[in-house]
């Protein structure tokens, strides 16, 4: 993967972490059938896939999968209007699939 054409990250390297991204998703590439991490970067919209890299899944390239802190959601809803605290309002509630599960 580069900056300019895009891809899966499929190959480590010996780089240092040197600023803070967000596994966002999560998917399989139709053509190869590659595992991968879909991450916003913060370097903006000009770099990668519109400011997004995807990263083979399963063989913690970059330390993504060793080197992180992360939450797992109960539930969230896919309005785009603020749920009461309580979420009585947000009626379609979605239920979260934990993607380790499936490595």
């Amino acid at each position: 993967m580069d900056a300019d054409n895009g891809g899966i990250v499929v190959e480590d390297t010996d780089a240092e972490t040197d600023h803070i991204v967000s596994v966002v998703g999560w998917g399989v590439d139709a053509a190869t059938g590659t595992k991968y991490w879909e991450v916003r970067n913060s370097w903006g919209e000009y770099w990668g896939e519109m400011g997004f890299f995807r990263i083979q899944r399963g063989v913690n390239l970059l330390k993504i999968e060793k080197d992180c802190a992360w939450v797992t959601p109960g539930s969230w809803t896919e309005r785009n209007f603020p749920c009461w605290e309580s979420g009585k309002n947000c009626m379609q509630l979605k239920h979260y699939m934990d993607p380790s599960d499936q490595l």
